[in-house]
């Protein structure tokens, strides 16, 4: 019961979130002779809930979404300072997002992708 008063639905349910599967999958590619790193990662859970039902509202479940990460490190030196470039492609298909209660999509979304470079220096 939460503090607003309302009553949920379904007393015996699978936690808020949680998955009845979950697969993760990483293809790495390291070279240390050239000083890089590459990793491709896949990710993808089974439907979970996304909002318990509360007041005779069934809960409403968050369907399977895939998602695909690049990462990319490379060293290398300029006048004698070791750097390391960095490259982060996040959610590359950025796939839809559904939340479905009772046969009917309630929300449908993309998370969207995020790409981040970087450069780093050690003193």
């Amino acid at each position: 019961m939460s503090d607003l008063g309302a009553n949920q639905t379904n007393q015996k349910r699978p936690l808020q979130g949680q998955s009845p599967w979950v697969v993760n999958c990483q293809l790495t590619y390291d070279s240390l002779p050239r000083n890089l790193q590459a990793t491709l990662a896949f990710n993808m859970a089974g439907k979970r809930i996304a909002d318990v039902g509360i007041d005779g509202l069934d809960d409403a479940y968050e369907q399977p979404v895939p998602s695909l990460d690049f990462i990319y490190g490379q060293g290398f030196r300029v006048h004698g300072q070791d750097l390391r470039l960095g490259l982060r492609v996040k959610n590359i298909i950025d796939p839809e997002v559904v939340v479905e209660r009772d046969g009917v999509d309630e929300r449908v979304y993309r998370n969207g992708r995020s790409i981040e470079l970087s450069v780093e220096m050690e003193f």
